[in-house]
């Protein structure tokens, strides 16, 4: 440990520096010995983005000021989202991040006029290659799954048509098979009504002619009735006629 912070101490002692501080372990180490040997010649950037929970920002300033930096603490807003390739979670995530946060970062370091080394510029440098490599990289293929997936759902909106036309025309030509058996049923139904109504009429008309028969058959008792009587009465006045006559004789 005493080997490390002698080599960080014969690399800041002669500059000024800024320091990437997210609050956490690695640069609050690096800022604490930065502050220890440069004082006021040492600066902090926190980059504040939508990855960075805001109860963080709070933790960060007060290390900062615990750390003796203070004032020249400086909370900005960063953009990584906006990075291209950033939102899809990739490998070289880092790589991307890293170069927002330089790019951040510059413009403080410019104004307190500190100076980049070679070997951070190179760095640096590598980075952005690496980074804009990587994002024509999942460019082309964000690009090839667009189109894969624009292939994809073409495919099964054909497919889905295809299907609903299948069914309408199933559904289609079982209408036409229900309609032609509610026809047939229908045409049943209207036969058996007629024929009900035929039988019923046909009925109606044997009990009208079994009435009027009745009719005709009591009338014609009556009327036999009528000539008994008469033909009764007949016999009693011929009978009391000869009667009268056996009377008149005897006299």
């Amino acid at each position: 440990m005493t080997v490390v912070l002698f080599r960080v101490d014969e690399r800041l002692i002669h500059g000024q520096v800024v320091v990437a501080f997210s609050g956490g372990v690695d640069s609050a180490f690096l800022l604490k010995v930065a502050a220890d040997v440069l004082g006021e010649r040492c600066h902090a950037v926190t980059a504040v983005s939508q990855t960075m929970a805001r109860s963080e920002i709070a933790d960060a300033s007060a290390l900062a000021a615990e750390l003796g930096v203070g004032p020249r603490h400086h909370v900005l807003e960063s953009h990584e989202l906006e990075v291209p390739g950033f939102a899809d979670n990739p490998t070289h995530r880092c790589a991307l991040c890293k170069t927002e946060l330089m790019d951040v970062a510059q413009p403080i370091a410019a104004k307190e006029a500190v100076a980049d080394s070679g070997e951070q510029t190179e760095e640096q440098r590598r980075l952005e290659k690496q980074a804009r490599e990587q994002a024509k990289k999942d460019a082309k293929a964000a690009e090839r799954a667009r189109v894969e997936e624009a292939r994809r759902m073409e495919a099964a909106r054909k497919e889905q048509e295809k299907l609903a036309r299948e069914q309408a025309k199933r559904d289609a030509e079982a209408a036409k098979q229900q309609a032609k058996r509610d026809a047939e049923a229908a045409k049943k139904q209207a036969k058996l009504d007629a024929e009900n109504a035929e039988a019923s009429k046909a009925k109606e008309a044997a009990e009208r002619q079994a009435m009027e028969a009745k009719l005709a058959a009591d009338r014609e008792a009556e009327r036999e009735q009528a000539i008994e009587a008469a033909a009764e009465r007949l016999r009693v006045a011929e009978a009391e006629y000869q009667a009268e006559l056996a009377r008149r004789s005897q006299r």
